[in-house]
């Protein structure tokens, strides 16, 4: 057997957001919105194939398995921050200017081999290997727009890379004997 699956999409979301900052005696202390426009991009493919093959000795059988899927995602967001004064008016204050960038990566394999050997009716052996491999990627940026200069400076505090690999090998061997009943 094989199956394909893929899925992709795009979208956007516009969120604005009013803030108000209190202190510890809830007095407003901070006014100010917050537009949010993203753009996200989402795609991914899994694979499956699977084999059995049945010899002519009741249940003797070779089975495989075989699952790959592979899956990304990336955001792009603008933000615009706009500050008030506590009264609601509009601040002379310069807007907050802000790009975002997010990727995300996933990676999946999966492969299993499963063999049945009867030895006669009452006893029975089984074996198998199974592998596995992940691979994550996620990386953030944050670049803020400096206005006296005219560009966008890349903050180091929140930017940040993450990657993780995973390997798992494993086998297995089982023997099956009936006693009595």
């Amino acid at each position: 057997g094989f199956s394909y699956l893929n899925s992709n999409s795009i979208d956007k979301d516009l969120n604005n957001f009013k803030y108000e900052q209190l202190d510890q005696s809830f007095t407003l202390t901070d006014l100010y919105n917050r537009r949010i426009d993203e753009k996200d991009h989402d795609n991914s493919n899994n694979f499956t194939l699977n084999y059995t093959k049945k010899f002519k000795k009741p249940q003797q059988q070779l089975t495989s398995d075989l699952f790959y899927s592979k899956g990304t995602e990336n955001t792009l967001g603008d933000i615009y921050q706009q500050y008030y004064n506590l009264d609601g008016t509009p601040s002379t204050q310069l807007p907050g200017i802000a790009n975002t960038y997010n990727f995300n990566s996933e990676t999946n394999l999966v492969g299993q081999i499963d063999y049945d050997q009867p030895i006669n009716k009452k006893s029975k052996m089984e074996m198998g290997i199974k592998i596995r491999s992940k691979k994550t990627e996620a990386s953030y940026r944050l670049d803020n727009y400096y206005q006296p200069l005219d560009i966008f400076i890349t903050d180091p505090l929140i930017t940040n890379d993450f990657r993780y690999d995973l390997m798992i090998n494993a086998g297995y061997l089982t023997y099956r004997n009936k006693v009595n009943n």
